[in-house]
């Protein structure tokens, strides 16, 4: 499993079109911060089984925490939460940056932290590879995610929200508040992203901790059809073809943007043959005499 596949797949679990954003973006920096607090800052003798899920508490409070300036914004006053997250998002890495080069600055390092305790590393699941436990995170709440959404009347309203605002709003469905609590619980989710960067990948916070993971969930989710088996199919390709480019540029030479090419020409792709189908079904609906 590629390092990159759990991110992207933590950040694109949709809430079925209720919230498709630069979010996660802008939360996996904040969370990483809050997971390495912790990490640097709790004994080196305490357990994993203490240690790890608290730095998995800390990323997802800090996640739902961040989350809510664009919710608020997006629930009081109307403003779009694409523009307000990518505002946010340098405000994080900032942030980041402030802190690796000032009060956290590893003396051995230049732009990183002190590494986290041992005890704070996610367990690996196969041996001399960067395939840890967070993996497994992103595959349950995926499941809980599909659950919820599908199973539950929770989910009914999170759809309805997410399909029809107008008719929810009509139906009795208390709108504002069920968006609120859709982004707080992206922004805990995409948080786990952050700390799984961190504590299975870095072990330390760097000026470069967000790899655009973020931004490759929207396409992710996109690609998905912002359902979860297809969040997990997309979540496992893109992180195979971000992997890829980057061996094939070491190994023959060729250009790891590439990759990056190859995901925007699918998301276009998706993005034009969604607006086809929408174009064709109106016209289906559309009454005879208008034709």
């Amino acid at each position: 499993m590629p390092p990159v596949s759990a991110p992207p797949a933590l950040g694109a679990i949709p809430p079925d079109s209720v919230l498709v954003d630069p979010m996660p973006a802008a939360v996996d920096p904040a969370a990483a911060v809050a997971a390495t607090g912790v990490g640097i800052s709790v004994p080196a003798d305490w357990s994993p089984l203490v240690v790890v899920p608290l730095m998995l508490l800390a990323g997802a409070l800090a996640g739902a925490l961040w989350a809510l300036v664009p919710a608020l914004l997006r629930t009081r006053l109307g403003i779009d939460e694409v523009v307000t997250t990518l505002l946010l998002n340098p405000v994080a890495l900032l942030v980041v940056k402030a802190l690796v080069q000032g009060p956290w600055r590893d003396p051995e390092g230049i732009t990183e932290s002190p590494p986290i305790v041992d005890a704070g590393h996610l367990p690996q699941l196969i041996d001399k590879s960067r395939l840890h436990l967070g993996f497994l995170v992103a595959l349950v709440l995926l499941a809980i995610a599909w659950w919820v959404l599908s199973r539950t009347a929770i989910g009914l309203r999170i759809r309805a929200v997410g399909l029809a605002p107008h008719a929810a709003r009509f139906a009795g469905i208390r709108v504002e508040r069920t968006l609120l609590g859709v982004a707080l619980v992206s922004g805990a989710i995409a948080g786990i992203a952050g700390v799984s960067e961190v504590a299975g990948i870095q072990f330390r916070l760097t000026s470069g901790i967000s790899a655009g993971y973020g931004y490759t969930g929207i396409v992710v989710a996109m690609l998905g059809g912002l359902s979860m088996p297809g969040v997990l199919l997309s979540a496992l390709f893109l992180g195979d073809l971000r992997v890829g480019t980057n061996k094939a540029e070491s190994a023959l030479d060729i250009p790891s943007q590439i990759g990056a090419v190859v995901q925007g020409v699918i998301l276009l792709s998706v993005v034009g043959l969604l607006a086809i189908r929408r174009r064709r079904i109106a016209r289906t609906d559309r009454p005879a005499d208008e034709s």
